[in-house]
């Protein structure tokens, strides 16, 4: 495994453990409808996937485009995730 793809994997992970945390935090908030909490979770992965792979871009251990199909893949498939986590709730 090359330098990039470690670099982009740790990238990918310190975003997936920020918005997990964030998400915690969010969904332990007793004062905000279920529907504000998921209206908040979601969004909150895009800062932090920002932050996680900004740093290696800008320092140019990871090129630009690299870092967008990484973002965009990795989002997507987070998304596909959610949609059939909820799919899947609704019908138990």
């Amino acid at each position: 495994m090359d330098q990039t793809t470690r670099t982009m994997i740790v990238s990918l992970l310190v975003a997936l453990a920020g918005w997990l945390a964030t998400a915690h935090w969010i969904r332990s908030r007793q004062k905000l409808s279920a529907q504000i909490k998921r209206m908040l979770i979601i969004p909150a992965w895009f800062p932090w996937m920002g932050i996680a792979m900004g740093a290696p871009v800008s320092q140019g251990q990871i090129a630009l485009l690299d870092a967008l199909k990484a973002v965009v893949s990795f989002s997507c498939g987070m998304l596909i995730c959610l949609y059939f986590s909820r799919r899947n709730t609704r019908r138990s």
